[in-house]
C-alpha cells in the first residue's frame, strides 16, 4: 500500500480538491459511493457566483455580496455568539473575496464557459456566471474537471465505494485514513470487502437533503412528505460526528420553491424531481397559480418564495405534498436558456404553447400584459420586482407564444453540517481543528446560515475545495513518512522521534504593539496550527515568541537575560531551557531577536519544518510545510519560526542570520553542511 490524500466525493468541492492536490504532484485517492462522478453538482443548472468579473455588465463589489449573503442568512447569523458570528463572518469573508479568482481558475485554467451572467433570487445585482452553449453550467464543470483529473497519474478515482470510517489516532487525534467497502464478483455472488487507505482526509460527500428517513426525519420531521432533489441516500456527517467533529444549523434545509411537477401521471407521484432552474425566474420568467394569477416577488430568496407557494397555492390532490403552481416564460426569456429549455422540453416538464390554449388559466392573459406593462416601464410591479431579465413579450395575444411548466417546492439544499474554519479545516466541539481532517462543500455548515442564495454552491465548493486542497497537501507534506509508515503496516507511535527538539523562534518588528495579544491570537484563530506540535503547546510557545517584544520597545540585539523568554517559557512549561547566540544578529536593515530553545521531548521528524514568512518556503533537511499559512497577518507580526531536529541545528541556524534574505547562499542547509559562524 501507499500513503495518498483521500478525497471522499466526485463533485464539484471534491473534483476541485483533488485538482488542487495534484498541481502538488500529491497523490490522491478518489472515492465515491455512486456509481458515477459528478455529485449534485453536475446537475447545478441555474450557475455560480462571483463579484466582481470580467463579465459583470453592471457594477459589483465583494462588500454588495457579502451584505447579500449575509442578509440571506438571516437569524442564525443575526443571534450568533461572538466566536461564532466571526466565524461565520470569516467564511464568508473567504467565499465572496475568493469568488472571482476561483470564477478565472474554472474559466482561465480548466477552459469552462461562463460568460453569461443573470440576477437570482436575493442578490442586488447580476453575478451568477454560466457558459452561452448548451450544456448547463454544472455539467459543463465537471466535465472539465474529470478531464484534468483523470489525466494525472497521481490520481486514482474508485466509484461504488462507502467510506464506512474515518480513521484517528496518535497523541495529538490526528486523522490518518480511512475505510471503505468495496464490492468484488459476479451478478448473484457479490462479496464486500473492506479496505484500509492511509493519508489525510478531504470530506466533499454532500448534504443530507436525500436523507429522508434518517438525518432529515432527525432535524426535519416536518419536511416528510415533500419531494426532493436528490437521490435517496444517508448523509455522511455522522462519519465526521465519529471522530470528535461538531455539527451547526442541522434544521436550517432549504426547501427549492420550483421542482418540475412532471406531466405524466407516474411522474407527479415521484418522489424524485428534476430541479426548475432559478435562472428560468432570472431571465424573466414569472410563477403563477392555478388560475393564472402571479402572487411573489420571483426573485425574492427561496425561503421566502417557497413560503408563498405554500401559503397561497392550493395543494395537489397527490399522495406526495405539491402544489399547484405554474412556471410561465415568453420568447426572450425561452431564448436565453436554450440550454436548459431544450432539456426541459425533452423531458415533457415544459410545453411550448400560446396564451389562446390556456383558457383554464383564466387570469393568464391579464396577468401577462400587466407584467409586460412592468417590464416596458409603465408603472411599478406591485410585488416589488425589479429585473426582468430577457422578457420580451410587450402586446399580449392570443396567438402569443408562452412556455409554461407545471412545478412545486422540493427538499433541494442542506445549509446544516460540520463546523469548518475559513481554512476548510474541520472543528471540534472546542472549536478547535481535528489534524488532517479537512471538508469542502455541502457537507459543511455555518456559511449560509437559514438560506443558500442561488448560485452560491458551486462557488462554495470551488473556493473551499481550492483551499481545502492547498491545506492538505502542506499537511501531507509535512507528515508524509508517517502516512507511509501506516501504509507499510507501522503505527503512529512507531515513528522515528528525537529526543529533544530544537526550535528558533525569531521576532523582527520593533514597532509592533501588544505583540503577545496578536500572536496568540493567531494561535486562536487557527493561523498557527497547533497540530503540528507535538510536544509544544501552542498557546506557549505564543507567549514565548512574544516575549522579548514586551521587554524591549526597540530591540536590537540578543542579550543573555535581557527580555529574553527563557524564564517566561519555563514558568509555563517547566520543559524547556534558553540558549542566547554568543554575538548580535541582523538581517539587512531589519533588527531581530533570535531566540533559541529546546524542547525536551520526543516530536516526530516527519513533522519538522522550516517557514521563513516574507522569504520563499524551501525544503530544508525535513519536510517543508507551512506554520503560518495566513502569510499576510502573520508578515504584520514579522515572526519567523524553525524547528528541527537535527544536532547541528544551533550552528545551521548562524547561516540563516548572516546571509538574510539571500536565499541562493542557504544551500548549506539543505545539503545538510554544518553552516559556518557568522
Amino acid at each position: 500500500m501507499t500513503s495518498q490524500t483521500i478525497v471522499i466525493g466526485t463533485g464539484l468541492a471534491g473534483l476541485t480538491t483533488t485538482s488542487t492536490l495534484l498541481t502538488h504532484h500529491i497523490p490522491v485517492l478518489l472515492l465515491d459511493r455512486a456509481s458515477k462522478p459528478g455529485g449534485n453538482s453536475i446537475k447545478a443548472s441555474s450557475g455560480i457566483n462571483a463579484a466582481p468579473t470580467r463579465y459583470q455588465l453592471e457594477p459589483d463589489t465583494i462588500s454588495a455580496f457579502q451584505y447579500d449573503t449575509i442578509l440571506s442568512a438571516g437569524v442564525p447569523y443575526t443571534s450568533a455568539s461572538v466566536v461564532e458570528r466571526t466565524r461565520r463572518e470569516k467564511l464568508i469573508d473567504t467565499l465572496t473575496t475568493k469568488s472571482a479568482d476561483a470564477l478565472y481558475w474554472l474559466t482561465d485554467d480548466i477552459g469552462v464557459d461562463l460568460s453569461r451572467v443573470a440576477r437570482l433570487g436575493g442578490h442586488s445585482v447580476s453575478r451568477t456566471h454560466r457558459g452561452a452553449g448548451k450544456g448547463t453550467p454544472g455539467y459543463e464543470i465537471i466535465k472539465g474537471l474529470l478531464g484534468r483529473v483523470s489525466e494525472d497519474k497521481n490520481c486514482r478515482m474508485e466509484v461504488g465505494r462507502r467510506v464506512t470510517r474515518i480513521l484517528r489516532e496518535g497523541g495529538e487525534g490526528r486523522v490518518v485514513g480511512v475505510e471503505y467497502t468495496v464490492t468484488d464478483g459476479e451478478e448473484g455472488g457479490n462479496q464486500t470487502k473492506t479496505e484500509t487507505a492511509y493519508g489525510p482526509v478531504v470530506v466533499a460527500s454532500g448534504g443530507f437533503a436525500g436523507d429522508a428517513r434518517g438525518l432529515l426525519a432527525q432535524y426535519r420531521p416536518d419536511l416528510e412528505g415533500i419531494p426532493s432533489t436528490n437521490e435517496q441516500r444517508e448523509g455522511t456527517q455522522p462519519l465526521l460526528q465519529e471522530v470528535g467533529a461538531a455539527v451547526v444549523d442541522m434544521e436550517q434545509v432549504q426547501v427549492h420553491p420550483t421542482g418540475f411537477v412532471g406531466g405524466k401521471e407516474e411522474e407527479a407521484e415521484t418522489m424524485v424531481k428534476i430541479l426548475a432552474a432559478e435562472a428560468l425566474r432570472g431571465e424573466g420568467g414569472i410563477l403563477v397559480l392555478g388560475d393564472g394569477r402571479r402572487f411573489v416577488n420571483e426573485l425574492e430568496t427561496r425561503e421566502k418564495v417557497t413560503g408563498e407557494v405554500m401559503g397561497q397555492a392550493k395543494k395537489l390532490p397527490t399522495k406526495a405534498r405539491q402544489w399547484d403552481v405554474k412556471l410561465v416564460l415568453d420568447e426572450g426569456a425561452a431564448a436565453a436558456l436554450q440550454s436548459h429549455l431544450g432539456f426541459y422540453m425533452w423531458k415533457g416538464l415544459i410545453k411550448k404553447t400560446t396564451v389562446g390554449e390556456l383558457e383554464e388559466m383564466s387570469a393568464l392573459k391579464g396577468t401577462l400584459r400587466e407584467y409586460a406593462d412592468v417590464v416596458a416601464g409603465k408603472k411599478q410591479d406591485e410585488f416589488g420586482r425589479q429585473s426582468f431579465g430577457n422578457w420580451t413579450l410587450r402586446e399580449v395575444k392570443p396567438e402569443s407564444v408562452v412556455y409554461v411548466g407545471k412545478v412545486t417546492p422540493v427538499v433541494h439544499f442542506t445549509m446544516g453540517g460540520v463546523v469548518i474554519n475559513e481554512r476548510s479545516q474541520v472543528l471540534d466541539g472546542q472549536g478547535q481543528p481535528i489534524p488532517g481532517l479537512y471538508a469542502a462543500g455541502e457537507i459543511t455548515g455555518g456559511l449560509h446560515g437559514q438560506n443558500r442564495l442561488g448560485g452560491s454552491s458551486l462557488l462554495e465548493c470551488a473556493v473551499f475545495g481550492r483551499i481545502a486542497g492547498e491545506e492538505a497537501a502542506a499537511y501531507y507534506q509535512g507528515l508524509k513518512e508517517t502516512y507511509r509508515n501506516l501504509a507499510g503496516g507501522g503505527k503512529l507511535s512507531s515513528f522515528p522521534t528525537s529526543d529533544q527538539t530544537t526550535v528558533l523562534l525569531w521576532y523582527h518588528e520593533p514597532s509592533c504593539r501588544d505583540t503577545q495579544s496578536s500572536v496568540l491570537g493567531l494561535i486562536d484563530d487557527g493561523r498557527i496550527n497547533p497540530g503540528l506540535f507535538s510536544s509544544v503547546n501552542a498557546r506557549e510557545t505564543g507567549r514565548v515568541v512574544s516575549g522579548p517584544a514586551l521587554s524591549r520597545r526597540h530591540p536590537n540585539v540578543a542579550r543573555e537575560g535581557e527580555g529574553q523568554p527563557h524564564r517566561r517559557w519555563a514558568d509555563f512549561s517547566g520543559r524547556a531551557k534558553h540558549k542566547s547566540p554568543s554575538e548580535p544578529a541582523k538581517i539587512g536593515p531589519i533588527a531581530s531577536i533570535p531566540c533559541i530553545l529546546s524542547v525536551k521531548g520526543p516530536m516526530p521528524v516527519s513533522a519538522h519544518f522550516l517557514v521563513l514568512l516574507g522569504l520563499p518556503v524551501f525544503t530544508t533537511w525535513a519536510s517543508s510545510i507551512p506554520l503560518l499559512t495566513d502569510v499576510g497577518g502573520a508578515t504584520k507580526l514579522g515572526l519567523s519560526i524553525f524547528l528541527s531536529s537535527d544536532p547541528d541545528f544551533p550552528s545551521q541556524s548562524a547561516a540563516l542570520f548572516k546571509y538574510g534574505r539571500d536565499t541562493s547562499k542557504l544551500d548549506t542547509l539543505t545539503n545538510r553542511e554544518k553552516a559556518p559562524s557568522p
